[in-house]
């Protein structure tokens, strides 16, 4: 048992990306022209479309896993594209009208 876990432990590994790779890359999307990231949504979009085509039924298992990997990343990646955005919890909220009316 002791073996398996150790097994399990050496040898599985997880690729993620670092987050100085992250922010590199975030830094090279910040640098974009408006044209230039018109032009990757386009890109983005037309991988995520074909992924959308393809039929899933004749790949296997682990080419079905790679591909939604591929479109779980396209999604991060299409949030810095287009900006992200600032979201605020429903608690957040709250606490920040509460301080507002106490504050006052």
């Amino acid at each position: 048992m002791l073996f398996m876990i150790l097994v399990v432990t050496v040898f599985s590994t997880r690729v993620q990306a670092s987050p100085a790779d992250m922010a590199s890359e975030k830094a090279k999307i910040a640098a974009m022209t408006d044209d230039q990231r018109e032009a990757l949504i386009q890109h983005i979009e037309g991988r995520v479309n074909e992924i959308y085509a393809m039929d899933m039924s004749k790949l296997s298992a682990e080419e079905r896993k790679s591909l939604r990997d591929e479109v779980r990343g396209i999604k991060k990646e299409s949030k810095w594209v287009q900006g992200g955005g600032i979201y605020i919890s429903v608690g957040a909220l709250l606490v920040i009208i509460l301080l507002l009316i106490l504050l006052r």
